[in-house]
């Protein structure tokens, strides 16, 4: 809808994640001249809960998220629109036509993931490899055994099942599995924390709603197609975090401030104002993009049905630990290892030829959430030197599972990387699980705007949570609602006031 190019509209993002980039893309590629976008963050980096290290030898590790969940979504539909673009450079350009024009697939360089979790797949891992043959493996009563084994058949299906019994916002995915007619071994229930738990956003299963996490993975069979992957991080292009930074803004209509923490927003009749500790922002509309934990940061006015909502709102603690080594002592082709009754749920296995040294290193890198990261923190308190004792750890555990020496183990490590989410002031924890009582009205509520705010964030997808995607679609949303709704009723109610919003310095 166009905008009445009289009136300059000014609109405050507050958070520079995925949904508060997408939300700014959209005002921009759909606005006028006269709208200009202020995106504030709290933190001195663009990406929110995606972030990156790069090590000595330039590559790069994603500290937050990772993986491209689904396609025929609105990341893979931009990802494609940047691949071909040239964006990311002629040469990754020029060398995606040589892989098609050999009879390749479009994108040679994507590494395709085996589903291994349970709950990315529906209930059940994936039933073949890859394209490139990697598949993934499951640790469970002192023994490795392959993803199709047929004593893990079992939990397949009670958690298959418990996914198609009718919508009970009371029940747990603990109380549904307790209460199914396929009796799981306590190896077994501890595979579901493992499997399900730590990749649903909550290894206590006690806590996860049922009936919601239906609802995501309806939408996600409806809506989404299968086939995750990992993107890149040589030709031009750096992971997920790449895709981060394409989507920032480069428009003379775009300001970005980092460093600047939003600590309160005021509403008065029809404009508001977002403030710093030592600034002021005058707007039409103000975007909240912040994790579910920040909310209580900023003083605002929120109406009771989103309050209430929010209490429904899960977000407990992420870690990842990152080891590399000079050779490889695990299988080949494994492409990831589930563990049962361990300290470290799920660890990932990839290798890459350091562009400084020109020889092979081999990457382990555990993920953990909720209990499974409290736990594991909890191990490393009060110690000297921690990500060296979180390595000696999980050195044991890898040990342990490929039935291999320590010492060998030992010789061959490298370094080790340790972030824990839970330290990040403006993060606080990995990404939103729906706790048990939760309702549709809820994601409705903590979605709706309130006069001239507007909310985005995966937590309020309306739809499906925890996801990039689902951070993408709720920026656009916000930004359709000021676009068709907002700027009319608030510009007007500025004008009638006789205040016009203060343009951005």
């Amino acid at each position: 809808m166009p905008l009445e190019d009289s009136v300059n509209k000014h609109v405050v993002i507050v958070g520079a994640g995925m949904a508060g980039l997408a939300c700014a893309r959209e005002i921009l590629s759909t606005a006028t001249d006269s709208v200009h976008v202020t995106m504030v963050e709290a933190s001195q980096a663009v990406g929110g809960r995606i972030r990156s290290h790069t090590e000595a030898d330039g590559h790069v590790l994603e500290l937050g998220a990772e993986y491209v969940h689904g396609s025929g979504t609105i990341l893979t539909s931009w990802i494609d629109e940047f691949r071909q673009s040239g964006v990311w450079g002629q040469e990754y350009v020029n060398t995606i036509q040589e892989k098609v024009d050999d009879g390749q697939e479009q994108d040679p360089f994507f590494e395709h993931i085996f589903t291994l979790s349970h709950a990315d797949g529906g209930g059940r891992p994936d039933e073949t490899p890859t394209k490139d043959g990697k598949y993934g493996m499951y640790y469970i009563n002192g023994e490795l055994v392959m993803f199709n084994d047929p004593r893990i058949e079992p939990l397949n299906q009670a958690l298959e099942s418990i996914l198609d019994l009718p919508a009970d916002a009371s029940i747990s995915v603990e109380d549904a599995l307790k209460q199914n007619e396929i009796q799981l071994s306590k190896e077994l229930y501890d595979l579901a924390r493992a499997s399900y738990g730590n990749t649903a956003g909550c290894s206590d299963l006690s806590k996860l709603s049922l009936s919601m996490l239906q609802k995501f993975e309806h939408h996600w069979e409806v809506n989404e197609r299968e086939g995750d992957y990992r993107m890149p991080h040589n030709i031009g292009i750096s992971g997920i975090v790449g895709t981060c930074h394409t989507l920032l803004e480069q428009d003379p209509r775009f300001t970005l401030k980092l460093g600047w923490e939003a600590t309160r927003i005021i509403q008065d009749d029809g404009s508001a104002c977002v403030s710093s500790p030592n600034d002021c922002l005058h707007a039409d509309a103000i975007v909240v993009t912040v994790p579910p934990p920040m909310y209580s940061r900023i003083q605002m006015e929120l109406p009771e049905k989103k309050r209430l909502a929010l209490e429904k709102v899960g977000f407990e603690n992420a870690i990842k630990i990152r080891l590399s080594f000079s050779c490889r002592f695990w299988p080949e082709l494994v492409q990831s290892i589930i563990c049962a009754n361990q300290a470290i749920p799920e660890i990932w296995f990839r290798e890459y030829r350091s562009v400084t040294t020109e020889s092979m290193v081999y990457v382990a890198t555990a993920f953990l959430v909720s209990t499974f990261a409290d736990d594991f923190a909890g191990r490393l308190a009060n110690v000297t030197n921690l990500h060296q004792r979180a390595a000696d750890l999980m050195m044991t555990q890898l040990s342990s599972i490929l039935s291999v020496a320590i010492q060998d183990i030992e010789d061959a490590f490298i370094n080790v990387l340790y972030f824990d989410w839970s330290n990040q002031e403006y993060a606080r924890g990995g990404y939103m699980h729906a706790r048990v009582g939760m309702q549709s009205s809820d994601l409705e509520a903590l979605a709706a705007p309130s006069g001239c705010l507007f909310f985005a964030g995966e937590a309020t997808n309306t739809e499906a949570c925890c996801t990039i995607q689902a951070a993408m679609e709720t920026g656009i949303r916000a930004a359709n609602q000021i676009l068709t709704t907002g700027f009319n009723q608030v510009a007007l109610s500025s004008i009638a006031c006789g205040r016009q919003p203060t343009p951005p310095m």
